[in-house]
């Protein structure tokens, strides 16, 4: 079954372990009770009427934790970040988004693992794709940062897109 894959990956694996593997009606909504206001909140929140309810619960609820969970901060944050050098340099947001994802385009069910960005010491920015991490050099002038943030962007070819 689908969940059985994620109770490594998923937060709340205990207890979605024990809804997936409950016996009765009765045992499916104790281990329920203590998840209502995460269900609510996720849009996962029902009427538990019959046993079979809790496979297609299991399912809404890691949609929701592995998913949409991620994908509203991630699309905030694009929105958030400022673009006002936007058009005064050769980078632009889709050749950010490639360098430091692999993919010039956001995936319609999100990016996993959620991207993080780290800081470090050295010149060029470096792009761990596999991870979703992106690791700025850290610069004393702002001139410098964009300078080199441009550098090394524009010098990576990156998966065969051009």
């Amino acid at each position: 079954m689908l969940y059985k894959s994620f109770n490594n990956v998923c937060v709340l694996s205990v207890p979605l372990i024990q809804i997936s593997e409950s016996k009765t009606l009765e045992e499916l909504r104790a281990h329920c009770e203590p998840l209502t206001d995460y269900m609510a909140t996720a849009g996962c929140l029902r009427c538990l009427s019959t046993l079979m309810d809790k496979d297609k619960l299991v399912e809404d609820i890691l949609r929701f934790q592995v998913i949409l969970r991620v994908r509203g901060p991630l699309q905030r944050y694009l929105r958030r970040i400022s673009w006002s050098e936007e058009g005064k340099g050769p980078t632009k947001l889709g050749d950010l988004l490639a360098f430091s994802t692999g993919s010039n385009v956001i995936p319609p069910m999100g990016l996993t693992p959620a991207p993080t960005i780290e800081f470090q010491m050295g010149k060029y920015p470096i792009a761990y794709t596999c991870a979703n991490c992106l690791r700025l050099p850290i610069h004393h002038r702002y001139e410098d940062f964009k300078m080199n943030m441009d550098f090394g962007i524009q010098n990576t070819q990156g998966f065969g897109m051009i």
